[in-house]
């Protein structure tokens, strides 16, 4: 029988970039928000070790959703962005809004976040900035 107590935690995704998670077993935990580096995604289980008192994630043990996608989106941000929840929601597919006009997908490979925008009236362009993050070591 596991004995061990799931816990939220606080982790360090990458160098300038933390989130939230899921202790789920000892060093194991769920990334519980959509990380701005390619390297994680939401849903992720993977490798932690508390350095110096912050948890860090470390390696991808199982990845849950294989596909992350950033769009630009215009004005008006509340009214788009609320449209954009609907019609996402609606296709189970997760979002995660970074700041007013920029929007984290993550989904599966047969989704395409991009049409089922498009298909409800919502223009989206695909960002290109990407952050300046280095892998921790």
């Amino acid at each position: 029988m596991n004995d061990f107590k799931q816990k939220p935690i606080h982790m360090v995704f990458e160098p300038g970039e933390t989130g939230h998670g899921t202790l789920i077993g000892p060093g194991i935990a769920r990334v519980d928000n959509i990380p701005y580096t390619d390297r994680l995604n939401l849903n992720d289980l993977v490798k932690v070790e508390n350095d110096g008192g912050r948890w860090v994630a470390r390696e991808v043990i199982e990845r849950a959703l294989p596909k992350k996608t950033a769009f630009d989106y215009e004005a008006p941000f509340k009214e788009t962005f609320a449209k954009l929840c609907e019609v996402w929601g609606n296709a189970n597919i997760h979002y995660e809004g970074v700041f007013e006009g920029l929007v984290l997908v993550a989904h599966r490979e047969d989704q395409n976040p991009l049409q089922i925008a498009e298909q409800a009236g919502l223009w989206l362009h695909l960002h290109s900035a990407q952050p300046d993050l280095e892998p921790i070591p």
